[in-house]
């Protein structure tokens, strides 16, 4: 991470890992509200995101650039099957994914050689940053005004419903005279 954060600045990829750290925590908090989390799930899935999406924008300057793709989509997904143990959050691991994706597509310099990539590359960075601003609003929105209580949107963060993940707060309702 420390070569990427060279190449990009440490600019663009604290604003990277921040946005993505929020986005992933929000739809964790609003996805899985009873399995409070901590850590840097959110934010590690972005800086993954922005890498990738880094590989695809330097793809023709690339030696191997399917080896390194595929590197970091198995990189991906490995973190993904992991995040279906206890204490690992897959909500936020796959949101910060997202919000890190579209974060980078806004942030990083586009390597280019003349005008013509620049005026294609406007309306992928303005959809981008509404689709962006659109997934922060739904989140904020039912954050605030509509709880979900839906079980099975747990699954995603521990797929074996057993005593394996009754610590992580899955029954909390069940316990809790509210």
């Amino acid at each position: 991470m420390r070569r990427f954060e060279i190449m990009i600045g440490w600019h663009r990829l604290s604003a990277i890992y921040f946005i993505s750290g929020i986005g992933g925590y929000l739809a964790s908090a609003v996805f899985v509200p009873y399995m409070p989390e901590v850590g840097p799930a959110g934010s590690e899935g972005g800086v993954l995101g922005a890498l990738i999406v880094h590989i695809l924008y330097s793809w023709s300057w690339l030696n191997q650039p399917f080896r390194v793709l595929f590197l970091h989509l198995a990189i991906a997904f490995g973190l993904f099957i992991l995040g279906f143990l206890p204490w690992i959050d897959n909500w936020a691991q796959v949101s910060g994914f997202l919000f890190g994706s579209l974060t980078a597509i806004i942030l990083l310099p586009y390597i280019t050689i003349g005008n013509g990539r620049v005026r294609k590359r406007r309306p992928l960075v303005a959809a981008s940053f509404l689709i962006l601003a659109f997934m922060f609003s739904i989140l904020f929105a039912l954050f605030f005004f509509y709880q979900i209580d839906y079980e099975p949107l747990a699954l995603l963060n521990c797929a074996i419903p057993t005593k394996i993940c009754d610590h992580q707060g899955l029954i909390l309702r069940d316990w809790i005279p509210i």
